[in-house]
């Protein structure tokens, strides 16, 4: 009888919904859920990874024509090395090279600045789905 590996259930490059998110949301809604929703209100594409053993999620953003925009969610430090090389845009949580663990609303703004776009009252206008989706 074949083995069954404990995180099979893990996310991989997982493309990420409303619906998805609101079955893993618990009652203390986690970070990196606030982020993704935010994301997806603002009609990108973001997918889902889960680390092999840990916590960590890495969530990368995308939007047509801009490219990608990787950010890390976890309770601990990442790999020195891999941090170094920018193995993502941005982590959300203890890093090795920030004093205090950076915060969503950070990443939400790195994100926003990466993408060329401002937060507005109506994020949903035609010109702003013609600047995400090049329609």
């Amino acid at each position: 009888m074949a083995k069954k590996h404990r995180n099979s259930c893990k996310a991989r490059n997982l493309v990420l919904t409303p619906e998805y998110l609101a079955v893993r949301a618990f009652r203390d809604k986690p970070k990196w859920i606030e982020y993704c929703e935010f994301m997806l209100n603002l009609g990108l594409k973001v997918t889902l990874y889960e680390a092999k053993v840990g916590v960590s999620k890495y969530v990368t953003v995308q939007m047509h024509g801009k490219g990608k925009f990787k950010v890390r969610f976890s309770n601990h430090k990442p790999n020195v090395h891999r941090e170094y090389l920018k193995h993502c845009d941005f982590f959300v949580g203890p890093t090795n090279f920030d004093a205090a663990p950076v915060s969503p609303a950070r990443a939400i703004a790195a994100t926003l600045a990466h993408f060329g776009l401002t937060w507005g009252a109506e994020p949903s206008t035609e010109d702003f789905h013609q600047q995400i989706y090049g329609e």
